[in-house]
């Protein structure tokens, strides 16, 4: 038997179940179609969040939501997915209805992969604060439009700060959540551009990596 693991997490979770278990890393394969750089209009105070995911506790909707109703800048947060959990959605909905003034929220439902894209490049900020993803393909979609992202520690995408593609925080810290959004809500079009641009690229280079088919043809041989 070869064990697939997308990533080192997985691998030593393997090895904890499977001590001499023959495990082969390989990156999940992502979409590789990467459109030009579109910038969006950004105003200094103001910011347009998106979530993208299914509407269940793991992907942690209702943490955002939380730390919204103490940001004091003006935010429009797009909610993106089907909602799989209605008692779960019913929290949110009631969370929703209890936020401040200047926290607006619109929900879409689910939409098509292919409409992902330009809903990303209408918004400043992807926010996910998802308990835990073993590549997390919307975040990458994120990156591929040219948008940083607000996510948890718990994914493979990890000190984004130092690339200045966006943040990955412990959920254990909620604060740090709300000092992230403040910080890019109240960042004018230049500071902001540095973020998106850097989120391009980091996307792009990503996908330009040769090893990115090597592993695979590794695995399968």
């Amino acid at each position: 038997i070869r064990f697939h693991a997308t990533n080192e997490r997985e691998s030593a979770a393997i090895k904890k179940y499977f001590p001499k278990s023959n495990i082969i890393i390989a990156d999940n394969l992502p979409n590789t179609n990467q459109p030009e750089y579109i910038g969006c209009v950004k105003n200094r105070g103001s910011l347009n969040c998106i979530f993208i995911a299914r509407i269940v506790a793991i992907k942690n909707l209702l943490f955002i939501l939380k730390i919204l109703e103490t940001v004091k800048a003006e935010i429009l947060l797009t909610i993106v997915g089907p909602a799989e959990d209605n008692n779960y959605w019913e929290e949110c909905k009631q969370k929703i209805a209890t936020l401040p003034a200047n926290i607006k929220t619109t929900y879409l439902g689910a939409k098509q992969n292919n409409e992902l894209l330009s809903l990303l490049q209408k918004n400043h900020l992807f926010v996910l604060p998802t308990t835990g993803e073993n590549f997390g393909h919307a975040i990458f979609e994120s990156f591929l439009a040219g948008r940083p992202v607000l996510i948890s520690n718990q994914t493979p995408w990890l000190n984004l700060q130092t690339e200045n593609v966006g943040w990955d925080l412990p959920l254990a810290n909620p604060e740090l959540f709300k000092e992230a959004i403040e910080k890019i809500a109240y960042t004018d079009q230049d500071e902001f551009d540095v973020y998106a641009k850097s989120a391009w690229q980091y996307a792009n280079k990503f996908i330009s990596n040769p090893t990115l088919k090597q592993q695979y043809y590794k695995l399968f041989l």
